[in-house]
């Protein structure tokens, strides 16, 4: 899960509980987000994605980031598509 996300964590030298120390979570919670165990809520991944970019010189849409690996849907348009797992703060 977010095989996109623990490549780019590791492409900028860091481990996760350096990530979690940077954005300001709890290395615990960043465990259990990464392991799509809790939702990740969209500051945490804008968060995320800012730190990354950073570290990495590059851009990075939070599609490519996060994108957990179920190819379902995929081709099909994003209408009813949110099914929660974000959660807006």
């Amino acid at each position: 899960m977010y095989e996109n996300l623990k490549a780019e964590i590791v492409r900028a030298g860091m481990s996760n509980s350096e990530m979690a120390a940077a954005v300001g979570l709890k290395y615990a919670t960043m465990w259990r987000l990464l392991s799509g165990k809790q939702p990740f809520r969209l500051s945490q991944m804008t968060a995320i994605q800012r730190e990354l970019e950073g570290r990495n010189d590059a851009t990075y849409s939070l599609d490519y980031l996060f994108w957990d690996g179920d190819e379902n849907g995929e081709g099909q348009s994003d209408q009813g598509a949110h099914d929660g797992s974000v959660r807006p703060d």
